[in-house]
């Protein structure tokens, strides 16, 4: 028991020493603090509101160009700034807004994603013979007309029996 006394003993005036020896560092460090001038400015707070809502860092393009700059030249037509900013945001969901804001390579594959349905559909247009888009727009019309048709479930059901006493 004596023994265990004693190392039980001795473990805690170990303990208490270093201790004391860093309470004697973070002193010192205060010391030095308190006697150092200090040239900060006070700052004036009086106009802050408190309950006003942080308004969100949004990173800039450092080198933004006018919307009307033509930015790409695709098969001869020119390309926007302003048209592919309103691509862009579509695409984004609106998170991204400024074409200026991508990287290079990010820029390039826009320019294609935006050009890449209207150079299909003019090659599209340009292999057709007239009489064949002139069926392929009435096909077209035809549906968006039958689309709009409203067909009551009720009367589909019904067709028969109707069609029969109108025949007798």
């Amino acid at each position: 028991m004596s023994i265990k006394k004693s190392s039980v003993a001795v473990s805690l005036i170990a303990i208490l020493s270093l201790s004391a020896l860093q309470a004697d560092g973070l002193k010192n460090t205060l010391l030095k603090v308190i006697k150092q001038k200090n040239n900060t400015q006070l700052v004036d707070l009086s106009g802050l509101d408190i309950n006003a809502k942080p308004i969100p860092k949004q990173p800039m393009a450092l080198n933004s160009r006018l919307a009307n700059t033509i930015v790409a030249i695709v098969e001869g037509k020119s390309i926007k700034k302003s048209t592919l900013d309103k691509f862009l945001a579509k695409v984004s969901n609106g998170k991204i807004k400024d074409f200026d804001m991508l990287q290079p390579k990010q820029r390039k594959m826009l320019v294609q994603q935006y050009y890449l349905p209207k150079y299909i559909a003019s090659q599209a247009i340009a292999q057709i013979s007239k009489e064949k888009r002139y069926e392929i727009y009435k096909a077209i019309w035809m549906r968006k007309k039958a689309s709009s048709i409203k067909v009551v479930y009720t009367f589909v059901l019904n067709f028969p029996i109707l069609n029969k006493v109108h025949h007798l």
